[in-house]
Parts: structure tokens; sequence; C-alpha cells
């Protein structure tokens, strides 16, 4: 009998970061060129905080 190995497919893999106020003004297009793929953005600490850059970043 014949013992056949089994491979996993290689899964596609996605590159992401998380922006807040600590980045300052975000160049999208270059975070775009740079292969992101998705973006976590602060929008808050709790009830009182709103991050200051959330709306232009959004």
């Amino acid at each position: 009998m014949k013992k056949e190995s089994i491979t996993a497919a290689a899964e596609p893999r996605l590159f992401g970061i998380d922006v807040s106020h600590h980045q300052g003004a975000i160049d999208w297009a270059k975070v775009k060129a740079a292969g992101v793929n998705y973006c976590f953005m602060k929008a808050s600490e709790g009830s009182t905080y709103k991050d200051s850059r959330f709306d232009f970043n959004w």
C-alpha cells in the first residue's frame, strides 16, 4: 500500500493596520500601495473620549 502525503493549500493572507490620532494625517493612497488590505480605526475610549483624527481617517 502506498502512503500518500497531504499538503495544505496555500491560504491567502491579508495585511492590516490599526490607526489613531498617533499616526497624524494618513496618506491612504500610500497605505493601499503598500499592500494594506484593511484597517482598524480607533474611534473612542469608553463613552467620554473620541479620537481626534477619527472623522478625518474615516
